[in-house]
């Protein structure tokens, strides 16, 4: 279990120096702590002997003061190394999964994602900025305590010795349970933050769909979950912490009688027994804190075996011969991409060399693989065969080939933030609002922009009804264009708008198209002029290419496509398969 949290330990950055002052203060604070009973053990000695000085008295208040000095010290600095290594431990989570493959975020869902990188961090967080502090301090008194309990009576320090074994039996055991019920734990937590995730990204459909009833009765069953499995562990926790507590009393009660006894028979002093049970006294919570301590070493293991888990994932950046954008684009070609999935060929045999200059409009009914060539072309997804290049050049890192492209994705991708933060992410160069306002007025959202209460300075979400779809799906076409990114995917962007603002997104398209490479996906064929370039898909291939007369002659599918979007196809188009 252990090795899952060294395994952290040597993935993330420790500052040895304040771990070095940290410990040196534990060791003075522990000296300090051990010689506050022998003190006490002298002065009732000089008291019985009538030697008593007040000197005693301030050496003891001066310990005391000591003693607490350095424990503060070394708790902080103990527990400052604790919180760097775990804030270091989240940036590099953060960074890993930011630069995961795709295959990552399909194989995990986004309330697992959250639950590894704050959940099963704060579980490491407790034992790096804590509990560490507290074991190590534990450990110096633990010997410390030992060596001089033998000095003053090595028999009475045999009878609590004996208990040593009882206590391991006990632990071991309940170590293994708490590691088991902590994956447990954590998979119920990701799971239940996955369950609310999804229910509020679909408030709408729940309140909609009348079924509030059923969604409660669901997150509450989510609930008792985790509940039952955190009472499976605090039941146990009952049954042994008063188990180990009943072994510590009795191993009080037997060495007060037996150590009155040898005061009675002179073996010891009084003043030695008195030292005796304040060091036991001192010694008891060292050791439920080490027991403690590995006990949640059991519960960390697990989230460090998850944590290790991300860590160890292979991301995008590996495997790069080269790093460069090209910043004189005038091709992206597709060569011979295939890809299939659970054995059916989505995308065969695809080939096209887009250039510089051109605006491509990609149609296709749907199922037809339109939506999956952006995947590939953004590599969201790696094609099982063929290449993909521009001006020729396939050397890129994932990085780098992104950097050419902007991505507008058919759902609406808006950050919880002001409307300037949303239109401007991921753009390099600096507008002014006055810029700004005039783009806007160029996708007809400039009033409405103006009659926001703070204007772009006005808080929005994916989810906010400030703006409508559409008006949100404008935002995000205008931060693809203001990229200047010189490859332009677009996705259906027009999906939620009206006919006039569908041609003015579709005019606004033209006017930017100087220096890019523009890939418009649309089932809207009304927008299109007798030169625009119309690539047609059908079944992961190219049915065809051409402008819109050449397709009305050459292409059976686009004239498909023509009826079908027009309204004068009959039913039968409606089961097409599906994308």
């Amino acid at each position: 279990m252990i090795d899952n949290i060294r395994n952290i330990l040597k993935i993330v950055k420790i500052d040895k120096v304040m771990l070095s002052i940290g410990i040196l203060f534990s060791l003075l604070s522990t000296i300090a702590s051990l010689s506050f009973p022998i003190l006490l053990k002298n002065i009732i000695n000089d008291i019985t002997k009538n030697n008593f000085t007040p000197m005693s008295i301030f050496m003891l208040i001066l310990i005391a003061l000591l003693d607490l000095l350095f424990t503060g010290i070394s708790m902080y600095l103990l527990a400052r190394v604790g919180e760097l290594v775990v804030l270091n431990l989240r940036e590099k989570l953060w960074k890993k999964i930011l630069n995961a493959k795709f295959g990552f975020f399909e194989k995990n869902s986004n309330g697992e994602i959250i639950s590894r990188l704050m959940n099963d961090t704060n579980l490491l967080n407790e034992i790096f900025s804590t509990e560490v502090a507290e074991f190590i301090t534990g450990i110096f008194t633990v010997i410390g305590t030992i060596f001089i309990l033998i000095k003053l009576d090595a028999l009475l320090t045999l009878l609590i010795a004996v208990n040593i074994p009882f206590i391991t039996i006990i632990i071991y055991p309940l170590g293994k349970f708490l590691f088991k019920n902590s994956k447990e734990v954590q998979k119920a937590n990701a799971n239940t933050s996955n369950y609310i995730l999804d229910k509020l990204n679909n408030i709408r459909l729940i309140k909609t769909s009348s079924t509030l009833t059923s969604e409660i009765i669901g997150g509450n069953n989510q609930f008792k979950k985790i509940y039952n499995f955190d009472m499976k562990r605090n039941m146990v926790q009952s049954i042994i912490t008063p188990i180990i507590m009943l072994i510590f009393v009795s191993t009080i009660i037997g060495m007060i009688f037996f150590g009155a006894y040898r005061v009675i028979k002179g073996i010891i002093t009084p003043g030695n027994l008195f030292a005796f049970i304040v060091y036991i006294i001192q010694l008891m919570p060292s050791l439920i804190t080490i027991v403690t301590f590995w006990n949640k070493i059991s519960v960390a293991s697990g989230a460090s075996s998850r944590i290790y888990d991300i860590l160890n994932f292979e991301d995008e950046g590996k495997n790069i011969i080269n790093f460069h954008t090209n910043k004189n684009i005038s091709s992206l070609i597709l060569k011979n991409i295939v890809f299939s999935k659970n054995g059916e060929k989505i995308i065969d045999d695809f080939s096209f060399n887009f250039k510089i200059n051109n605006f491509y409009n990609i149609v296709g009914f749907s199922g037809a693989g339109k939506s999956t060539i952006f995947n590939i072309i953004c590599k969201f997804i790696i094609p099982t065969s063929g290449s993909l290049s521009i001006n020729n050049d396939s050397n890129y890192s994932t990085y780098d080939w992104r950097n050419n492209i902007a991505y507008i994705s058919q759902s609406i991708n808006m950050f919880e933030d002001t409307l300037r933060m949303n239109i401007l992410y991921g753009v390099k160069e600096k507008y002014t609002d006055d810029e700004i306002l005039n783009y806007l007025s160029k996708i007809g959202l400039k009033n409405i922009v103006n009659k926001l209460p703070k204007g772009l300075d006005t808080k929005i979400s994916r989810d906010s009804s400030i703006l409508s779809g559409g008006e949100k799906q404008r935002i995000a076409l205008l931060r693809g264009v203001l990229s200047k990114k010189t490859i332009l995917l677009i996705d259906e962007v027009s999906s939620n708008v009206d006919s006039k603002n569908d041609y003015m997104i579709y005019s606004f398209l033209k006017e930017n198209n100087s220096g890019r490479i523009i890939l418009n996906i649309t089932h809207k064929l009304s927008n299109f002029q007798n030169d625009d370039n119309i690539v047609v898909i059908d079944k992961g291939k190219i049915e065809s290419y051409g402008t819109e007369n050449q397709l009305m002659v050459t292409s059976p599918i686009y004239k498909k496509l023509k009826k079908f979007y027009n309204g004068k196809v009959n039913k039968g188009y409606l089961n097409k398969k599906g994308n």
